[in-house]
This record gives structure tokens, sequence and C-alpha cells, in this order.
């Protein structure tokens, strides 16, 4: 008979740094946004809200499945530019913007209170823009006298 080889005692990971594999297995964002679709009012329209979507260069494809749209990234990291503008799209076509939330952590401005997206991407209040200087008037033009 062969003789078996002898495996030594299992080592344990500890969990600090199981937690640590884990965050470096997982990916910093999701691969593909699945949200319901809008209600498309034209043609046109849809052919629009894919095209515009393709053009983002983070967006590997677009597809509607179902009542879903589902938004499939291109690997890597999604710039800082392309998120702003998936968020315009989103914002402009009234679609779920919950999912950006996932996108916090390699993108902290997205938690700016005060952009227009931070309720529909993380809910609770927006903070109120302070401007600087005095309120703007309507100054209202008196007729010309005539001649």
């Amino acid at each position: 008979m062969g003789r078996s080889k002898r495996q030594g005692p299992s080592k344990r990971v500890p969990p600090h740094r199981a937690e640590k594999a884990r965050r470096i297995d997982k990916p910093a964002h999701p691969r593909v946004l699945v949200v319901p679709g809008p209600v498309f009012h034209s043609q046109r329209d849809e052919t629009h809200l894919f095209n515009w979507l393709n053009s983002i260069s983070s967006v590997s494809n677009v597809t509607g499945e179902g009542w879903n749209l589902h938004v499939h990234l291109a690997p890597g990291r999604i710039s800082r530019s392309d998120l702003g503008e998936l968020l315009a799209v989103f914002h402009r076509y009234r679609l779920d913007m919950k999912p950006f939330a996932l996108f916090e952590t390699a993108h902290p401005w997205l938690r700016d209170d005060a952009a227009y997206w931070y309720t529909q991407v993380f809910g609770g209040r927006r903070r109120r823009v302070r401007r600087l200087g005095p309120p703007l008037r309507r100054v209202i033009a008196s007729p010309l006298p005539a001649d």
C-alpha cells in the first residue's frame, strides 16, 4: 500500500484577514445595473435612451429584459465623468437611482447632500444650498415715454 502524506495542522485564517480577503475579492461596484425600465413615449424616445447609455465609455451593453433595463458596465473603475453622465441619464428618464449608492466608496463625492441626485440615491432630505450674495430681484422695465 502507498504511504499517505501527512497533512499538517489545518491553518485557520484570523477573522480580520478573512474579512480583508473578502473585500479584495468583491468588486468595487456592480457589473450590471438592473432597474425597472421607463415608459417610452415613442420609438425614438427609446432609441435616444439606448444610444445615450451606449455612448458612455463605462457602459459595455444595454438591454431591455421584460420590464427591466440592464445596464452592463465595462470592467475597471468608472470615471467621475461617466458616473455623472449615468446619473444624468437616470435622472432624465426617472429611473431608479438607488443602485448608485453602491458606488459611494469609490466616489465619495456622491454623498454631497446638496446635489440633485442625493435624495434619489440615498433617500433622506437634501441640504439647502446657500446662495452667495443677496437674492436676485426681478426688474420690471417701465414703458418708454411716447413721443
